[in-house]
């Protein structure tokens, strides 16, 4: 990932995680370093720039989550004929 990237989303947690007295202040940050990135890269769209760091993030967090166990039920129930239920359990 690109650091710039990886700052912005990184910031912009910040700003998702803040306290409500603190989000302006997360917000101001983030800012300032969204125009830094759009200065040394003047062909970037600011406002795209922000979607895409909106969506990085959201894949961010979504990669950070485990993922769910399944449930015994959701097992499957096919065993081959010489396996029991608690052959199947230890694999």
């Amino acid at each position: 990932m690109h650091r710039d990237l990886e700052e912005l989303i990184r910031a912009y947690d910040v700003v998702t995680l803040a306290g409500n007295e603190q989000v302006p202040e997360a917000w101001k940050e983030f800012e300032v370093l969204l125009d830094g990135v759009v200065a040394r890269h003047p062909r970037l769209n600011r406002d795209r720039l922000k979607r895409a760091v909106h969506h990085a993030h959201r894949c961010w967090q979504r990669a950070q989550e485990k993922p769910p166990t399944l449930p015994p039920k959701a097992r499957p129930s096919i065993l081959l004929h010489d396996q029991t239920t608690a052959d199947y359990d230890k694999l």
